[in-house]
């Protein structure tokens, strides 16, 4: 064991002998039982073990070079090495070589099952070098390098790249996607979507961009529609607090009953607000007051308030 008796004659490592035995010798002494072991080799084994010399000149400081040289048969899989060679994710062929071992390991066979790859994946897996240094951490940007004919679906993935939601096309994109999932063929369908809809089916960051309401979500995809929020699962936060939206519904509204002159609104009932999603401004804005919504409905006609009294009890109040 030369190595170990002080500095090892000129031109001793130059002996692809000595290179081997050294190699052996160091395996036993680290518990190497099979080639997988040798994936955890580092510099500091070599320099702790009298071959600093050796890995710095022979192998240039590349422990997966001696491993190589040691097993040269061994299928290796670079990544899996505490280092990957310098300009190794550069090429690529390795990046796809990459891409196609993490999805047989994670056993994805289905098309769509490239969709669960997470950064998890890459960082327990030897990829973080490649995700962070060459995809800046975006999973989206190695599946759309790795499977460049795919129609990817960016929200299916466990999150979109920063700053997807920002830009107006992939709104729409989803969108249009979600309308197809849904067969939502004209926009009134759009009424019946909820926010747990929406939810379900990858686009909850993006109702999270819209403050949680499906009513701003369908009205930045369509804004030229005469959407009534109130139609929709809930108004958003606020909205009955604006007296141009309450005059607005209570508009329509009257139309909608058929009360075309202020003496008809005293036919007006609690039901009515419930039946058409305005539940929450009757009893939070006008607290079950129905004359209150009348005279903001005509605030120049002299109510009587005790003809509120039949509808008031029929309302349960």
């Amino acid at each position: 064991m030369r190595w170990g008796r002080g500095r090892v004659p000129h031109g001793f490592w130059d002996e692809k002998e000595n290179r081997l035995a050294y190699l052996q010798w160091l395996g036993l002494k680290l518990g190497m039982q099979c080639p997988e072991d040798w994936y955890a080799i580092q510099r500091q084994h070599f320099i702790r073990n009298y071959g600093g010399g050796l890995l710095g000149v022979w192998y240039r400081d590349s422990p997966q070079a001696a491993v190589r040289e040691l097993l040269p048969d061994y299928p290796w899989r670079p990544w899996l090495f505490k280092r990957t060679p310098q300009g190794y994710w550069t090429s690529a062929e390795n990046r796809r070589a990459y891409m196609k071992w993490l999805t047989r390991k994670l056993k994805f066979r289905r098309r769509d099952d490239i969709y669960g790859l997470s950064k998890q994946d890459f960082t327990e897996n030897g990829g973080a070098g490649l995700l962070g240094n060459h995809y800046d951490w975006s999973v989206v940007a190695a599946v759309r390098e790795f499977r460049p004919s795919m129609n990817l679906h960016e929200w299916k993935f466990n999150s979109v790249p920063q700053g997807f939601w920002n830009v107006a096309e992939n709104r729409e994109r989803y969108m249009d996607w979600l309308g197809e999932r849904l067969r939502i063929r004209t926009p009134e369908l759009w009424y019946r979507i909820s926010g747990k809809d929406i939810e379900q089916n990858y686009g909850g960051t993006l109702l999270t961009r819209f403050g949680g309401s499906v009513y701003r979500m369908v009205e930045d995809f369509q804004p030229h529609f005469d959407w009534k929020p109130w139609l929709f699962e809930s108004t958003p936060s606020g909205y009955w607090g604006v007296l141009e939206n309450r005059q607005q519904y209570l508009h329509w509204l009257g139309a909608q009953v058929n009360f075309k002159r202020p003496y008809d609104w005293y036919d007006l009932h609690g039901s009515h607000f419930y039946r058409t999603g305005a539940g929450q401004l009757y009893t939070h804005v006008y607290r079950y007051s129905l004359l209150s919504a009348v005279q903001e409905r005509y605030p120049n006609f002299n109510w009587k308030a005790e003809r509120f009294g039949q509808a008031i009890a029929s309302s349960g109040v």
